[in-house]
């Protein structure tokens, strides 16, 4: 898997929601999971459109949507 670079105001911005939440008492989802599968996922289809193979892109898009929905369903 490729590395990337997240930009320190996401961070930022991603702890103070979680901080936030959590001091309401709400349940608190794994975001940070989800988002950097997200985040992959999407360089990925970027990196197949840069080549022009738009149903792979499209193919991997799809995919991690489903992918994320399930798994943000699994930990309510």
């Amino acid at each position: 898997m490729k590395a990337y670079n997240i930009r320190k105001q996401d961070i930022a911005l991603y702890l103070k929601i979680r901080y936030t939440i959590h001091e309401r008492g709400d349940y608190v989802p794994n975001f940070e999971s989800l988002y950097l599968y997200l985040f992959n996922r999407i360089t990925d289809a970027v990196e197949e459109i840069k080549e022009q193979n738009y149903g792979k892109a499209r193919e991997i898009l799809m995919k991690a949507q489903e992918e994320a929905e399930e798994r943000y369903m699994k930990e309510e």
